[in-house]
């Protein structure tokens, strides 16, 4: 962790850089312009976008498989950023469970309709 010691006394908790004691925003070797524009960008350096990917519809376990296979392949091909691929599969598990659900309603919809059949057959 960085060696900074902040106003409040406490210590700086950023990871340090290579080969300093101190955290890119208190290390002395990185100009104050070079830090000032470090902070705008606001973390959006980190952003992952995928280029040139087809529109897909995904209507179905099985769409969601066939786009998942081709996220893999580009992937194994670098086409594909992993941390990318990770937010895809985080999304896809969100997507697997609504399915899921709405098969669960679907059939829990069908069993009640039948109860009620059979309680005004009898």
């Amino acid at each position: 962790m960085c060696n900074e010691v902040l106003k409040t006394g406490s210590k700086c908790r950023a990871p340090v850089m290579r080969n300093s004691k101190f955290c890119f925003f208190h290390n002395k070797q990185i100009s104050e312009k070079h830090k000032k524009e470090a902070r705008s960008l606001g973390g959006k350096s980190k952003i992952i976008r995928i280029k040139n990917y087809k529109k897909i519809e995904i209507k179905s376990i099985s769409d969601l498989k066939d786009f998942l296979i081709d996220v893999l392949t580009g992937v194994m091909n670098n086409s594909i950023d992993v941390r990318a691929s990770s937010g895809i599969a985080y999304l896809s598990n969100t997507i697997i469970r609504i399915f899921e659900l709405s098969d669960i309603s679907i059939r829990l919809e069908k069993i009640e309709k039948a109860l009620n059949n059979n309680n005004l057959n009898n």
